[in-house]
């Protein structure tokens, strides 16, 4: 039965390799590594877990043990998950996308959110879209009508909006940004 090895601090594709390198040089082929999740064949001994919190910690990573944790964990792969399919579904409702793939009640997914990170799942959200759409701005592929469309936002007015309150500034302006220092470099 496969098992879950839960890891903070993991971020990006990086991450994950340098995750995966960890445990192969135990000998641990694992079935599956995601942001914050590592899923194994069998459950690791003391003696391995131990070790393995140790090269994990080198690496500025660190085992989690608190099951409200690892929700808040899994939380955060899933909405990463999300923003990373090519187009956002608009008719998808976070709070039952989460309850389903979790396994818990949205009340409860959402409590154990706000009081670990402060913020609440739907602000952490937002933020994780707009650094997103910085990503799609930079690389300069897509219009902004086409990046509000792929983000699930309504129309590129309600986009703009979002990233204003939150940026202060609007997406045009960011992109000027992201062209100078692109010619500064």
């Amino acid at each position: 039965m496969p098992y879950s090895v839960f890891i903070k601090s993991m971020v990006c594709n990086r991450c994950k390799n340098a995750v995966t390198l960890l445990f192969k040089d135990f000998n641990i082929i694992p079935l599956e590594v995601h942001l914050g999740e590592v899923v194994l064949n069998d459950e690791l001994t003391k003696v391995q877990l131990s070790e393995i919190q140790s090269k994990l910690r080198q690496l500025g990573f660190d085992l989690i043990t608190d099951n409200r944790a690892k929700i808040v964990v899994g939380i955060k792969s899933l909405l990463i998950k999300l923003l990373e399919a090519d187009v956002y579904d608009l008719k998808l409702k976070l709070s039952e996308y989460l309850s389903v793939k979790l396994n818990y009640e949205y009340h409860y997914l959402s409590n154990v959110f706000s009081e670990l990170e402060g913020t609440s799942i739907e602000k952490y959200f937002i933020l994780l879209k707009v650094e997103k759409i910085k990503e799609h701005i930079e690389y300069g592929e897509l219009s902004l009508s086409e990046i509000s469309y792929a983000m699930g936002y309504s129309s590129p007015a309600h986009l703009t909006n979002q990233f204003k309150q939150i940026m202060g500034y609007t997406p045009s302006h960011y992109k000027s940004i992201a062209k100078d220092k692109k010619r500064m470099q």
